[in-house]
């Protein structure tokens, strides 16, 4: 009978595939780590590449402010 195919090696197939794809599969992610790493260093090496900021260590200001503003529907509001 050609073209057909017996249950058992229908589930023999079904036992085989699986096998041969999850190496693969782990590959495949173990790839997409190693890009996502690529990325998150190139991005550490922009921010270390940068030069030290110089300054004070000694905070001058004398006050703040603080500004809120609220809005709904119909009506808005500020805060100061």
């Amino acid at each position: 009978m050609q073209g057909s195919l017996s249950v058992l090696t229908f589930f023999m197939f079904l036992l085989v595939v699986p096998r041969l794809y999850d190496p693969l599969q782990g590959a495949l992610q173990n790839l997409a780590a190693v890009i996502s790493t690529r990325t998150n260093i190139a991005r550490m090496n922009e921010i270390l590449d940068h030069p030290i900021q110089q300054g004070s260590d000694r905070l001058s200001n004398q006050g703040y402010t603080h500004m809120v503003k609220l809005q709904t529907e119909s009506q808005s509001w500020k805060l100061e």
